[in-house]
């Protein structure tokens, strides 16, 4: 299961998803949704580039299946926690701006992209 490319771009009034089968969200498909707070999903494979950019409520991602983050997958979103430990591959700028992640662990990361973490001030494990 997928969701497209601008599915949910700049939503409103979307609070939060929950997909039991979701293994791609597309580029943009949940730029600018202010109101977001958490996407639920254990399979998920791939996020898009600018995926949830600009998503300024949106806390949390975990996946043990997460593989690809796409670049500005999360910038200036209001990311505090990740669970990304299965990740392989991070694009350019996937997290800049979230200020308010902690510390995060790459076990399984061999391609982090340039600024993945830009202004980010917590520990890299």
């Amino acid at each position: 299961t997928e969701i497209e490319d601008d599915a949910f771009k700049e939503c409103e009034n979307l609070a939060f998803v929950t997909s039991y089968e979701l293994k791609n969200i597309g580029e943009r498909a949940f730029y600018g949704c202010p109101l977001l707070t958490r996407v639920t999903n254990d399979k998920l494979e791939s996020i898009g580039a600018n995926a949830f950019e600009n998503t300024v409520k949106f806390t949390s991602v975990s996946s043990s299946y997460l593989k690809e983050i796409g670049n500005e997958a999360f910038k200036n979103s209001g990311l505090t926690s990740l669970g990304i430990g299965s990740v392989t591959d991070i694009g350019d700028y996937a997290f800049s701006g979230c200020k308010g992640i902690n510390d995060v662990v790459l076990t399984s990361a061999t391609s982090i992209g340039a600024g993945a973490f830009e202004n980010y001030s917590g520990v890299l494990l």
